[in-house]
């Protein structure tokens, strides 16, 4: 009786065991998509938030790694920038510091879309993705405003971001589509 309840515990702790390993490899691997990802952006001459590929990615990483690791990838990507690596589009602490984590909201709301979705159609998933980056501006626009004031947080970190939000958004969503479809998920 006893040898089955120590094989029991440690067939247990070997399941616990590879769930953990699939985590951390969800966790370095969006890490890293973070980081990459948020290298490419451009600064607009009217404003302190640079245009950056991070909002889209994060939200696409919700959907590819689930909500949960999508949260912890970029908090461990925000604890690389907060260290001193150079991961951030802008300054640490500065007018851009309120969208950063914002990306955590982002990513596990796209996760928590997707994961409930029934069928993910172009559309459905493309709807999520925007609900994701709005988000993800509520966090950026609040913060924003301690540094330019509420009346000119609309037109410095909101407005001129929607185009580009729209089109991000749809080409992340295209390479969702294509990437289930290829791979047969």
């Amino acid at each position: 009786m006893l040898l089955a309840k120590a094989f029991c515990t440690a067939k247990e702790r070997y399941y616990d065991f590879g769930k953990i390993h699939r985590f951390l490899i969800k966790l370095a691997f969006g890490t890293l998509w973070m980081c990459l990802l948020n290298q490419v952006h451009f600064s607009l001459p009217f404003s302190p938030v640079p245009i950056s590929l991070g909002p889209s990615a994060a939200a696409f990483l919700g959907a590819l790694i689930g909500p949960a690791a999508a949260v912890a990838s970029v908090a461990s990507f925000l604890a690389f920038g907060v260290s001193g690596f150079p991961v951030f589009a802008g300054a640490v602490f500065g007018p851009t510091w309120g969208y950063l984590v914002g990306y955590m909201g982002a990513a596990w709301v796209m996760g928590k879309c997707v994961q409930n979705m029934k069928k993910q159609t172009f559309s459905r998933f493309y709807l999520a993705m925007i609900i994701s980056n709005l988000s993800l501006y509520v966090s950026g626009c609040a913060w924003l405003a301690l540094f330019v004031g509420w009346q000119k947080v609309l037109s410095l970190g909101f407005i001129p971001f929607m185009p580009g939000m729209f089109f991000k958004d749809a080409a992340f969503t295209l390479l969702y589509m294509r990437g289930k479809q290829t791979l047969s998920i």
